[in-house]
């Protein structure tokens, strides 16, 4: 009798996998995206999720699913917002090579030629930092965070100083070898505002996010906007991640109770707003990817085409980092992209301009990687 059993349910769950597989091969492009993505939210892996793939002209397809905040069950919706971490480096890219185009600095400049007060010994390009080959060290950057309520007493000007005094040595010599530094980017902030006499966000609002004219419920920010539609962030209380953060930070100041398996981080802000402070949702960055694809209104395309232009390695070969930006292949399919993460929020942001088309997804879970989640679901819509 329980061998019947045994065969009964192997029969059961054969049929079964092959009626999915079948129901799958038949969905249009769009339903195969949503039983995708709305596949993460029911299996857990993940609380809330946006999706947007668009062309130069519009939208293709959009996916806002899921829960913000598991304490009041509210929604993951267009509006919602998360922390987009280090994406913001994209940002301040461009912002160098729109001070360039103004002849207001030179990418192959000495980084010391506008900042004096440095410690380190040997100097390194603007170049070299922007695509990560300047030497500079890149300590924990989850330790650099302070929460909302702590938003009026935080002292950016004190922060970058003891950044620099507890790192004040670089880790190799300049150009000989790619070495992902948050630091790097926290000093080309410096640069902007040196050089443009304006607060670092104060430069990239003026001269970045209000020349997009964002679409309704597009948000691109250094402040969260509303608690109300800014997601909570989570991470598995079950996790060698949660367990690392014992080692990280304080988690009684910055985290809160557990819901339905996830532990909720508290609001909070980044302190490094030029290599992680940026505030926004699948919207806002959709806005700002389309205006890349579309036309020269934010940098000419000279400048433009010095983002995605691979780093050369010591004896001359191409890498796949460039200014701001990861080069990659799906399909054959050349990209360019930058994910950010951290705790409780991860996401990506993506160019494909031989098909000038570009994708962004964001969660309110943790990831401390680049995942490459993209390659998962833009396949669909190729």
């Amino acid at each position: 009798m329980k061998t019947i059993k045994r065969i009964t349910w192997v029969l059961i769950l054969f049929f079964t996998s092959c009626s999915n597989h079948i129901l799958e091969k038949d969905m249009s492009i769009t339903e195969k995206a949503n039983y995708f993505l709305t596949d993460l939210i029911n299996n857990s892996d993940t609380p809330g999720v946006q999706y947007i793939i668009l062309n130069a002209d519009s939208k293709i397809f959009e996916f806002n699913g899921g829960i913000s905040n598991l304490e009041n069950r509210a929604p993951f919706t267009a509006p919602t917002t998360i922390n987009a971490f280090s994406v913001t480096k994209t940002f301040t890219a461009l912002a160098i090579l729109q001070l360039e185009e103004n002849n207001k600095l030179n990418i192959d400049d000495y980084v010391q030629t506008y900042l004096d007060y440095l410690p380190y010994k040997t100097k390194f390009t603007i170049r070299q930092v922007l695509n990560h080959t300047s030497g500079l060290p890149n300590p924990m950057p989850l330790k650099w965070v302070h929460l909302l309520d702590e938003k009026e007493s935080f002292n950016y000007q004190e922060f970058i100083r003891s950044v620099l005094d507890e790192n004040d040595e670089l880790d190799n010599n300049p150009g000989e070898e790619y070495s992902y530094s948050n630091i790097g980017y926290l000093l080309l902030g410096e640069i902007i505002s040196e050089v443009s006499s304006e607060d670092y966000r104060t430069y990239i609002n003026n001269n970045i996010i209000q020349k997009l004219s964002l679409s309704n419920d597009a948000y691109l920010g250094f402040v969260i906007p509303d608690t109300l539609y800014h997601a909570h962030g989570y991470i598995k209380k079950w996790s060698w991640l949660n367990l690392g953060l014992n080692f990280v930070f304080d988690k009684s100041k910055y985290m809160e109770e557990t819901y339905e398996g996830w532990a909720q981080f508290k609001y909070y802000y980044m302190n490094g707003y030029p290599f992680g402070g940026l505030i926004g949702n699948a919207r806002g960055f959709a806005n700002y990817l389309q205006v890349l694809l579309l036309d020269d209104m934010l940098i000419n395309n000279e400048e433009k085409l010095k983002l995605f232009e691979n780093r050369k390695t010591k004896n001359g070969d191409k890498s796949d980092m460039c200014l701001g930006w990861f080069k990659g292949d799906l399909d054959g399919e050349i990209y360019y992209s930058h994910a950010g993460g951290g705790g409780g929020y991860y996401c990506e942001i993506r160019l494909y301009p031989n098909k000038k088309m570009a994708s962004v997804i964001m969660f309110n879970r943790t990831g401390v990687s680049d995942e490459r989640f993209l390659d998962n679901i833009d396949k669909f819509f190729f």
